[in-house]
């Protein structure tokens, strides 16, 4: 598990860590503004529309492979 999802898991009671995280969660927990989360996370194809009952706009982001993703490039 990578430092961002045990940063999530942190903050989880059941030791259990989200996979699925709505924009603004993923902002906070990547340390990157919310704009920026939302293009690297449409860049990565990690979105998910929710689509239950009605078409909503909730979307989600699969945290795992977005955090594999960004581990890709190098911090200088």
């Amino acid at each position: 598990m990578g430092k961002y999802m045990e940063k999530l898991n942190l903050d989880n009671q059941t030791g259990w860590a989200k996979r699925f995280v709505r924009y603004k969660t993923g902002a906070w927990l990547f340390e990157m503004s919310q704009k920026e989360f939302e293009r690297m996370a449409k860049e990565c194809h990690t979105t998910y529309k929710e689509l239950l009952y009605k078409p909503s706009k909730i979307v989600l982001v699969d945290a795992k492979i977005f955090e594999e993703y960004i581990e890709l490039f190098p911090v200088r």
